[in-house]
Formats: C-alpha cells, structure tokens, sequence
C-alpha cells in the first residue's frame, strides 16, 4: 500500500511511461544477471509495475529494486525468497482507514514512547524456517504498510545509514489489496503465515469492506489465533499493553477530540484533554449553581409578594362576592316575576296560534277546489284547440298532394325536352372527342421532336462546357508557367544582384588590398 502523497505523485508519471515502463527499465540500469525460475511462465507485464514476478538475488534486490527503481515510474517492490512482488496502489477507503489506524499508533507512542513506527517503503528481513528449501529456511523482504518496533526488542532500529530494519517487528499492520484474488490471498494467507513463522507477535489486517478485516495474536509454534473483542466490541493489544480500540469505530473513524472523551481511547489519546474537559464542567456546573441559587432566592421573594397581592386579591373577592350574592337574590326575584307575565302571555299566544291555523285550513280547502275548477276549465278547452288544429292539417294536406300531382305533370314533360337534348349533346361530345384524340396525337409527335430538339441542345451545351473547361484549364496552366517563368526570371534576376554585388565587394576589397600594399611599398621606399 502506498502513502498518499505517493499516489497523487505517482498518478502522472505512471500515464506518461506506461509505454516506456515495457522496453526502457525491463533491464536493471546496473545489473544484467536475472535468475530466472525454469518452470515459471512469463505472465503479461504490468507497464506500472514491470518487473513484478522477476527472480533477482537478495543482493541484487538490495543495490537496485529496493529504493527507486525506476527514474519515471513510482512503485515498491518487496522480495520474497527471489521473486520480486509489487505493493499495489491503495484506494481512497483503505487510505482512510489506514491513516486512522496510523493516527491512533502514534497518539499512542506519543503518550507511551515504547516503541517506534516504520511505515510503506521500509523493509524488514523474514528468516523462515522451511524444510522444503535446500537450505531449510527461505527469506523475505517485507514493507508493512506499519510496523512497529518495541524499545525492548533485540535489534535496534535507528540511525540517519539505517534504509532497512535487520530485525522481525513485534506488530504488522496492513491494509488489505483487493485489486486481485492473488493480492487478498497474499494478505490474509501467505503473509499471515510467514509473519508468525518469523516470530511478528501480532499482526492486524485492516479492511474497509471488513470481509477480510482480522487480527492475530503470537500463541508459539508458528501459529496465530485470532483476537477476540470483549463485550463492548473492544480489541486489546498485548505488544503495546493499553492499545485498544473498537471494532465499529475502525468504520466511524472518529476524530481525536472524540475519541479523547471516551473511556476506551482516553487513556492514550490526548489523556489531559479529558481532565482540563472535566475541569472546565466542574467550574460550570459550580456557576450554574450559584446562578439557581441566586434565581430561587430571587423567585423566593417574588412568590412572597405574589402571596401578600394574592391575600389582598381574596379578601377583595370576598367583598364582591357578597355583594354579587345580594344582586343576584334581587336578579333572582326579578326573573321570577317576570317567568309568570311571560307563562300568561305564551299561553295567550297559544290561543291566538289554535285560532288562526284553523281559518289557514279552510283557505287551503277553498284553494284546492278553486284550481280544481280551473284545471278541467284547461282540459276542455286545450282538446277543443287540438281538434282545430287536425282539421287544418287535413285540409293542407289535401292542398298539398294536389299542387304536388300538379308538379309531377311538369316534371315529366321537362324531362323528356331534357332528354331530346341530351342525346343531341352525346353526339357532339363524341364528334368534339374524336376531334380532341387527333389533336392529342399531333401535340404528343411535336412534343417528341421538341424533347429530341432539347436533348440535342443539352449534349451541345455539355460538349461547350467540356471545352470552355479544357480551354480554362489551359489558361490556367499558362498562368502558372507564367508565375512560375517569373519567379525563375525574378530569382535569377536576384542571384545576378547578389552576385553582382558580391563581384563588387570582391574588387572593393582587391583595390583595399592594393591600396593598402602601395601604401605599405610607400612607406618603405620612403
């Protein structure tokens, strides 16, 4: 995994050298021997990673793979028993996390300095203990994406020479690389192997996705088991005693003045942050205190003048209420009188209502029997109109049918003049198209000889046009040469100038030369 600044340098350089990478750098620039596996096959090459897979010695990886190998493209190479083995690029959520977790380490060695960090382009050497070696053991050269050294450890680590540590670090820490199932593979399995054949105490795999995020403790014999949280999802470490963090915040990433107040991360990260925290409450818990203390002692006196206006209040009330009592006993007498006037005059106005719905009963019935007069008034003299109005009709009718026998008479007698006439116009129609279809033949036989007259002056106008074509052409042919005779002419004019002012300088500097060799003859004559 590499650091971020190294991403965004590498972005640019890898587009421009993809091509590059293939020919210019397949070769070491130092080196030409290359040990090559006689049963492995030469996979596609990476333009951003060339030489991944290479079989170099451990020498060779030293003087020329591990540092910079290539002057145009960013790329670390670890080594693992001969092979050369590119650390992919990480993606923007592994860089996140593994920032976090690289925040929280240090937050950690700052408040206990146990231990020190290397990081991305710094290897360690593996010595492994392999009965299938002809030596029984293989090496490798491993760059954690962190690694931790503890003060303790047998190997110091330090010094402005030191590009690699010597020793086996107590903590491995990597981002996992997904781009491919042999990168998953190489993380979760093949490093995860080695690392505890070597004697890495601990080792945490970190991955944002957190299929394969896992970590590992050293239980002897070579072998890792896995760490367990505890209740609260709380990993512990044994290398750095104090680490721990929990399993959802490696998600939440929280920053570090939250993590400061809380009880898992407190002890390490910024741990006065919480007590000057607490403090500052402490001194505004005791402010918010004296301000109640004041507001009750001020709402103290404030009830104590409320009551004293509330007494007040109450014995004016009592006052009022007796003598709201002794009008309402007045109200009261006063509306009982005045019930008995108001029964004697419902009671009247009974009567009175009795009275008049009987004589409305008997207009009603006058009514009734007045509209019933009127509507057989109605009746008879509506079937009267009807009767009228049929015998009208009948009599139009029989006016009708006579003016209607009239009219046929009429039609018969037109219609007979107008077929007489008819016949007489079918003749001449057939005499006028008889006459119509010769004309038609002799305009379709001058139209014949129109269109061949057409077709003819239409082949004489591309036949001109064909010529007026070459001749143009021609001229412009003409013009050409002409420019071009012309240029000759204006070219050897100027080469005549300029030899002829080249001719002039020639004898200018030949009369000089005499000039100057009679004066030198004068001079010594004289």
């Amino acid at each position: 995994m590499k650091s971020e600044e190294a991403l965004r340098d590498s972005s640019q350089t890898q587009t421009n050298s993809s091509q590059t990478a293939r020919t210019s750098v397949s070769e070491p620039a130092s080196l030409s021997t290359r040990v090559e596996s006689p049963a492995q096959s030469s996979p596609p090459i990476n333009p951003f990673a060339p030489d991944d897979g290479r079989y170099v010695t451990k020498e060779e990886y030293w003087a020329r793979w591990y540092e910079n190998p290539y002057p145009d493209i960013d790329v670390s190479y670890e080594w693992n028993n001969g092979r050369l083995e590119a650390k992919p690029l990480p993606n923007e959520p592994q860089l996140d996390l593994y920032n976090w977790f690289l925040d929280l380490l240090r937050h950690y060695i700052s408040t206990n300095p146990i231990a020190k960090l290397i990081n991305l382009e710094t290897g360690f050497v593996l010595t492994i203990e392999d009965p299938a070696e002809p030596s029984g053991q293989r090496e490798a050269v491993r760059k954690p994406d962190i690694g931790v050294i503890l003060n303790s450890n047998p190997v110091p680590w330090g010094g402005v020479d030191r590009r690699h540590f010597d020793g086996v670090c107590d903590m491995v820490v990597e981002a996992v690389s997904d781009s491919t199932p042999a990168e998953v593979q190489r993380d979760t399995e093949e490093k995860r192997r080695d690392y505890a054949l070597a004697g890495v105490k601990e080792y945490y795999i970190l991955d944002p996705g957190g299929e394969h995020m896992r970590f590992y403790r050293l239980i002897g014999g070579g072998r890792y088991e896995e760490i367990q949280p505890d209740l609260e999802g709380v990993i512990g470490s044994d290398v750095l005693p104090g680490l721990q963090f929990r399993l959802e915040d490696l998600a939440r990433q929280p920053k570090g003045d939250e993590l400061a107040l809380n009880d898992v991360y407190s002890g390490y990260v910024m741990p006065n942050y919480q007590v000057a925290v607490t403090k500052s409450e402490v001194e505004a818990q005791r402010a918010d205190a004296e301000a109640a203390a004041r507001q009750e002692e001020a709402t103290a006196r404030q009830a104590a003048e409320q009551r004293a206006e509330m007494e007040a209040a109450a014995h004016q009330a009592a006052e009022q209420r007796a003598e709201a009592e002794a009008a309402a006993r007045q109200e009261e007498a006063t509306a009982r009188q005045a019930a008995e006037q108001r029964a004697e005059m419902e009671a009247a106005a009974h009567q009175a209502a009795e009275q008049r719905a009987e004589a409305e009963a008997a207009a009603r019935q006058e009514e009734a029997t007045a509209r019933q007069a009127a509507e057989q008034r109605a009746e008879m003299e509506a079937a009267a109109h009807q009767a009228a109005e049929q015998r009208a009709e009948a009599e139009a009718a029989a006016r009708q049918e006579e003016a209607t026998a009239r009219q046929a008479a009429e039609q018969r007698a037109e219609m007979e003049a107008a077929a007489h006439q008819a016949a007489e116009q079918r003749a001449e129609a057939e005499a006028a198209a008889r006459q119509e279809e010769a004309t038609a033949r002799q305009a379709a036989e001058q139209r014949a000889e129109v269109e061949a007259a057409a077709r003819q002056e239409e082949a004489t106008a591309r036949q001109a046009a064909e010529q007026r074509a070459e001749v143009e052409a021609a001229a412009r042919q003409e013009e050409a040469t002409a420019r071009q005779a012309a240029e000759q002419r204006a070219e050897v004019e100027a080469a005549a100038r300029q030899a002829e002012a080249a001719a002039r300088r020639e004898a200018d500097e030949q009369m000089r030369a005499m000039a100057e060799e009679l004066d030198r003859l004068r001079r010594q004559s004289s």
